[in-house]
């Protein structure tokens, strides 16, 4: 709010209250201050290992209970640990989405409805904050080339491995 930065977050409403994470009057006063709210699933399942009915579940109820928690629509959804395929997206539309937001850096294109999305959690300082609203042609190429490499570490070692290795990160 001090830097007048409007952003979206993205919450699973299976974990609100819990322990370590937020709780629908912290969700509420955000979505109150201006900040966006989106639907990350009601669970944090990986939908590409969902049926296409558990993954409609996925996407109706939470977005029925955010949208009945803070009084406004949920128009965003971001796929956990960023799986998705083209059938997923299509029925996150079809649920009523308007965008979808993927783990992948990039700058987003106001037309677009599949959006790349960048990160910022508990380890990210200010300085990392402003290179992600003023994006230079170097954190450009950076962002393809760290895009590149999870590629391929998940390709070689796995989702698992990969992880843990982003854990210590």
């Amino acid at each position: 709010n001090k830097l007048k930065v409007k952003a979206t977050f993205f919450i699973n409403p299976c974990n609100i209250g819990k322990l370590g994470f937020l709780t629908w009057n912290m969700v509420q006063e955000m979505s109150n201050s201006g900040l966006l709210i989106g639907s990350h699933g009601y669970n944090h399942f990986n939908m590409l290992k969902l049926t296409k009915n558990d993954a409609k579940r996925e996407f109706v109820m939470s977005r029925r209970i955010i949208e009945k928690k803070i009084g406004k629509p949920v128009n965003n959804f971001s796929f956990p640990y960023g799986k998705f395929n083209q059938d997923l997206v299509n029925l996150a539309f079809d649920c009523g989405y308007e965008r979808c937001f993927i783990s992948k850096h990039g700058v987003i294109d106001s037309n677009d409805n599949i959006i790349p999305r960048n990160s910022i959690n508990s380890k990210v300082n200010k300085n990392k904050i402003n290179s992600l609203l003023f994006v230079s042609n170097k954190t450009l190429i950076k962002w393809q080339i760290e895009d590149l490499g999870k590629k391929f570490i998940k390709i070689l070692f796995g989702d698992n491995l990969y992880r843990k290795i982003r854990s210590f990160l």
